[in-house]
């Protein structure tokens, strides 16, 4: 997590602080935290925990962003709504289907009652 013993990447401190690494970066532009080194970017580990407990004292959360573990959590859990979705929609295109083809069997008896009749009529 820490590239030297006393500093965060950017990365890290998104998860130590719970915020994204884009909001990070703009905390460093707006000098609410300050960059230790460029390449990579690194933050002093003090600053970031001093910034963890000031954003707990003020009521916002500090939860650490979801891991990799939570992501392939999430990940199956989205699968497993999409595959619902899929189902259900998959159930109403038969149904659909299924009417369809009722209509089409009426049409075509209809359309041969219509052609014996004309038929007759000569």
């Amino acid at each position: 997590m820490a590239t030297k013993p006393d500093t965060y990447t950017v990365r890290a401190t998104a998860i130590a602080l719970g915020l994204s690494q884009k909001r990070v970066r703009q905390l460093l532009i707006e000098g609410k935290l300050k960059q230790f080194s460029a390449h990579p970017i690194t933050i002093r580990q003090v600053d970031v925990l001093v910034l963890r407990d000031q954003r707990q004292e003020q009521g916002k959360s500090v939860t650490p962003k979801a891991s990799t573990d939570n992501s392939a959590e999430l990940l199956r859990a989205l699968s497993d709504t999409f595959q619902k979705q899929l189902e259900v929609i998959t159930d109403s295109n038969r149904q659909n289907q299924d009417n369809l083809m009722s209509q089409i069997h009426e049409l075509r008896q209809e359309n041969q009652a219509l052609r014996a009749r004309r038929w007759y009529q000569r």
